[in-house]
Formats: structure tokens, C-alpha cells, sequence
């Protein structure tokens, strides 16, 4: 009965989350793919006009003494929107970014032109381009211009149509990384608020408590949290017999409320004042795990699929459990079932990555049937074959021992 109060109660506190994190809709009237392409239809010798012209016209002042600095030339509007278009609509990437390019040093005015012909392309492909072609482009584009903030927006919400948020959320910290300008990182933040409110609107009815409690563990863990996201935490927390952690999220909250807004006080102290106290010593772990340094990072050795032994880093950080390139192709991967690619965030930038279901992972006695690893193009640190990740840590109470070097495992 308690159970099911509980479950009742973190559900209306789903909804006054969505109350708090609510913000102005988007709006978004993207033209259709068949609109896109017939304003793209461009002769194609205007594709080799800009080419001669860029060619005639150097782009800069003049260096010579005593020369007054040649204006930057007009910009022909058909010539290169029409044919940057033509390059999108063809999906000829690769010289569509080497266009843009051109254009730039033509002169930065194309900036202002050709740049909304891309986000116009890629907001009609997150409707309408048949599987892959997005992610080709972002791939191609995030290449060189890795800080492009409205594109980085527009790809968290492809991964969220996907059904990959916790991929979304990591995008997002790498948009606030880089949102130096004036009004980027409210667009961020804003971003952030509607992508946690649509994951829990949909998690929170079919009570997947373990899923959204590990959606937000990450956005803890990298670093975009926020206080309603935490207390949010705190209250999943407790729904699924973790009273301990709920109450020190709490308090920690609470400590630092500037009493500012009562609500929010009376909120925090209503929510602690029904959390029993704790036992005096909790159970020791069913399952302690001995772990390898290296450096500041633990290693620990997995094995998938009975058989496939893996050293892996442990990264809280990691949506996905990962593999490298390189050791995956040493072992043999025929149980391995193909479930397509994706564009993982990685420390060196978006990269794509296949994703495979394996059909157990097993770390020390623990073991998790039906697991998905990514394969990515990586080069890993010496002795390690990969990431271990938070679609396997979400499922247990964790925590390293780092003076032992135990990582402790108990089933949730």
C-alpha cells in the first residue's frame, strides 16, 4: 500500500516538475523535403561561377604599401544559397561543408545566407530524411564546426525523437561548454528543461523508476543539474527503497535554500519530515568487486557473454557501455545482434558508433542479461578495451572504495 502512496505521490511531483521547468514552445515551421528541393533547383553552372569568381576576387585588404584595402565584393545571393542548397538536397556533404567554407572566405557575409539554408535542411530532415542522413550531415558539419550551437540544439532533438536522452542531455553540457554569446546559454538551459520534463512524462506513467532515476543520475554527473532536477532524484530515490540517499539529497538542498521562495522551502521540509530515520548500519554488499587503477580511473574486468573477457574504465559519465574498435574486432561477436548506429558524444568530439545487444554482462557474480554496448571508433588508453557505463551502474547501488579499490555492487 505504501508502495503504491508513493508511487501515487512521485507521479503528482512529475507533474509539478513539468509546472517548474515549463518555458515558451518552440516554433518551428520547417518547409517539406519536396518544398526544400524545388527551392534548391539551381542551375548548375552556378556552382562553377562562384568557383571562378572566388578564384578573381582575393578575399582581404591588399598588403602592398599605400593600396587603400579593396572592398569585400557583392554577395550574389543566387549563386551561392541556391547552389549550397543544391549541394544539401543531393546529400553531397563533404563539398557542401567545403562550399560553406569557400564562401566564408569569399567573404563572411555568406555566413548570413547560407548558414539558415543548413538549419532550414536539417530541420525538415529531423521530419522527413530516411534513417542515417541527419546524423551524416551533423558528422560532417560538427567536424570542423564543433561549437555550432544551433546545430548542436537541433541534434539533441533527433537523439531525443530516437529515444536516446541520455545521449541529448551529453550533447547539451557540450552546448553549454561553448555558448559564449549573449542569450546562448539560456537557450541551452531551456533546451535541458524540456528535454527532463519530456523523459519523465514519459517514464514516470509506466513507473520505469530505474531508467529515469539513472537519466538523472547523468545529468548529475556531467555537471547540467539543477535544484528541481535533484529534488526530483531525491523523491525517485525513495520510491524505490533508497530513503538514505533521498534524505541526503534533501538535506543538501536544504542547506543551501536561501528561503527566498517559501514554496520551495515548504517543499524540501515536507518531503524530509516523511522520511523515516535511517537504520543505524545499512547491509554490507552482496557483491564487492576487486578493482585496477590506473592513474584516477578504476578498471574492471567484464566479461560478455559468458565467455568475452573485457577490461573496462568505469565512467559515470558514460550513457552507453563501450567498446573500442580495435578489441571488438578481436573477439568474436556472432551472438552479438545489430540495433543500428548513433552519434555518441566522446572526449574527442561526436563520433558515430554501431550499437550491438549482447545477450549478459557480467562483473564479478552480478549479472545483466540483455545489455547494449556501443562499438566506437576510439583509440582506448593501454590495457583497456572500453568504457563500462550507465545503462549497467543504474541497475545497482553503487560505490567505489577507492582506498581498497572495491567497487561495491547490490542489486535495486
Amino acid at each position: 500500500m505504501m508502495r503504491c502512496l508513493s508511487s501515487v505521490v512521485l507521479l503528482l511531483a512529475g507533474v509539478a516538475l513539468g509546472w517548474w521547468l515549463r518555458g515558451p514552445a518552440a516554433v518551428v515551421a520547417p518547409a517539406d523535403m519536396a518544398a526544400f528541393e524545388a527551392g534548391a533547383s539551381a542551375d548548375a553552372a552556378a556552382g562553377v561561377a562562384f568557383e571562378a569568381a572566388t578564384r578573381a576576387v582575393p578575399p582581404g585588404p591588399q598588403g602592398a604599401a599605400g593600396q587603400r584595402p579593396r572592398p569585400e565584393p557583392e554577395i550574389d545571393t543566387t549563386v551561392s544559397v541556391s547552389s549550397f542548397r543544391d549541394l544539401l538536397a543531393g546529400q553531397d556533404f563533404e563539398q557542401a561543408v567545403a562550399y560553406y567554407e569557400q564562401a566564408l572566405d569569399f567573404g563572411e557575409g555568406y555566413q548570413v545566407l547560407l548558414k539558415p539554408a543548413l538549419e532550414d535542411y536539417l530541420q525538415t530532415c529531423l521530419r522527413q530524411c530516411r534513417e542515417g542522413v541527419f546524423t551524416s550531415l551533423v558528422d560532417v558539419w560538427l567536424a570542423t564546426y564543433y561549437d555550432d550551437i544551433p546545430v548542436l540544439l537541433l541534434l539533441t532533438q533527433y537523439q531525443q525523437q530516437q529515444g536516446f536522452p541520455e545521449e541529448a542531455v551529453k550533447v547539451l553540457h557540450m552546448a553549454n561548454t561553448y555558448a559564449y554569446q549573449a542569450g546562448q546559454r539560456e537557450q541551452v538551459s531551456l533546451a535541458l528543461r524540456r528535454l527532463v520534463k519530456s523523459t519523465d512524462d514519459y517514464l514516470a506513467p509506466q513507473q520505469r523508476w530505474i531508467e529515469l532515476l539513472g537519466f538523472y543520475e547523468l545529468v548529475e554527473a556531467v555537471g547540467v543539474t539543477e535544484p528541481a532536477f535533484l529534488f526530483r532524484q531525491a523523491m525517485i530515490y525513495r520510491t524505490i527503497g533508497e530513503p538514505g540517499r533521498s534524505r541526503d539529497m534533501l538535506l543538501a538542498l536544504r542547506a543551501s535554500d536561501n528561503e527566498l521562495d517559501p514554496r520551495w522551502t515548504q517543499a524540501i521540509d515536507s518531503q524530509l519530515a516523511e522520511i523515516a530515520p535511517e537504520p543505524e548500519a545499512e547491509p554490507v554488499p552482496a557483491n564487492a568487486i576487486p578493482l585496477m587503477r590506473q592513474g584516477d580511473h578504476f578498471l574492471v574486468e567484464t566479461r560478455l557473454n559468458n565467455r568475452e573477457r573485457l577490461v573496462l574504465m568505469i565512467d559515470t559519465g558514460a550513457s552507453i557501455t563501450s567498446i573500442s574498435r580495435s578489441s571488438f574486432d578481436n573477439i568474436s561477436s556472432a551472438s552479438f545482434q545489430g540495433r543500428g548506429s548513433r552519434l555518441f558524444n566522446t572526449a574527442s568530439g561526436i563520433t558515430h558508433g554501431d550499437v550491438f545487444s549482447v545477450d549478459s554482462l557480467e562483473l564479478g557474480n552480478a549479472r545483466i542479461n540483455d545489455i547494449e554496448v556501443a562499438v566506437l571508433d576510439y583509440e582506448p588508453r593501454a590495457g583497456v578495451d572500453g568504457l563500462l557505463g550507465m545503462n549497467v551502474l543504474r541497475n545497482y547501488r553503487f560505490e567505489i572504495d577507492q582506498e581498497n579499490a572495491l567497487l561495491y555492487l547490490q542489486p535495486r
